[in-house]
């Protein structure tokens, strides 16, 4: 892995780090960098915040007729 370019592995490390604490500035631009140079890593950030939307959205109780798996009400 150079400084520049980080691997995947690194990125999506990255990813999934800032859903819990804010990245560092060379953490965010390093990220941010593989970012624009990896399509394949893009759609597994889009593909993240969706997940996260959806969740957010379910956990609010905002999806007509949401109930959490497993429960027959």
């Amino acid at each position: 892995m150079s400084w520049t370019q980080p691997a995947c592995e690194e990125a999506a490390r990255l990813m999934s780090q800032q859903r819990d604490e804010p990245l560092g500035r060379w953490q965010r631009l390093r990220l941010r960098w593989h970012l624009v140079r990896c399509g394949d890593c893009r759609e597994v950030e889009r593909q993240l915040a969706q997940i996260r939307s959806a969740a957010a959205q379910w956990l609010s109780g905002d999806e007509a007729g949401a109930q959490p798996p497993g429960t027959n009400m």
